[in-house]
């Protein structure tokens, strides 16, 4: 038992030196122009693991082409794209209307969300951020409830299954509407009606 608080403070040191990783990727610029550069991507984990997305929801560091080290927030640019052990991970800036990032009131309003599925309606994934009072002055993973996934048509605002009148996002598929109308789908239904609509009339 007396062992738990040594833990505790390696744990809370270890968590105050988390890892990155530099790996080639590109800018999405706001003119659409791509910029090569090597991003510092954190780990969620102190001796390595996968990159740490819910921290770059908020900034990303980046080495430009004179190796000068930069942070990038998202409110400056369209997106990051990066390869990450053969896995290739986008993330776009999206203005946080729903609050599923930060749901108190912040100074920054926009972040980058991780694109799931890049079609007509584009599938996002946001990973909501807390900050723990304590001592180790770190932050938690809180449960994203019923909000895993968030949705984008058109560069439009971010909605979900809870956003009021969400059907009005899918007003121009009849085929979907029809369905919608006769009560089809079931509860938590936006996951499958998202993937019907870009079967549909996504194209």
């Amino acid at each position: 038992m007396k062992k738990f608080p040594f833990i505790f403070f390696l744990a809370v040191l270890f968590s105050n030196h988390i890892q990155a990783k530099k790996v080639s990727g590109y800018i999405i610029e706001v003119n659409n122009d791509t910029t090569k550069v090597i991003f510092d991507i954190p780990l969620d984990s102190p001796f390595g693991g996968d990159p740490d997305l819910e921290r770059l929801q908020w900034k990303v560091k980046y080495y430009d082409s004179t190796k000068v080290k930069k942070i990038l927030i998202p409110k400056m640019v369209k997106g990051i794209v990066f390869t990450f052990e053969r896995r290739t991970i986008k993330m776009i800036t999206c203005f946080d209307n729903l609050g599923v990032v930060d749901g108190k009131s912040s100074y920054q309003r926009e972040f980058f969300f991780h694109v799931i599925s890049e079609e007509k309606i584009i599938t996002l994934r946001a990973y909501r951020t807390l900050l723990l009072e304590g001592i180790n002055g770190g932050k938690g993973m809180a449960s994203f409830g019923d909000f895993p996934y968030v949705y984008r048509k058109n560069n439009g605002e971010l909605f979900f299954d809870k956003t009021p009148d969400v059907a009005k996002y899918f007003t121009d598929c009849p085929d979907i509407m029809k369905k919608i109308n006769n009560k089809e789908y079931q509860n938590d239904y936006i996951a499958q009606i998202v993937n019907d609509y870009n079967k549909v009339c996504g194209k």
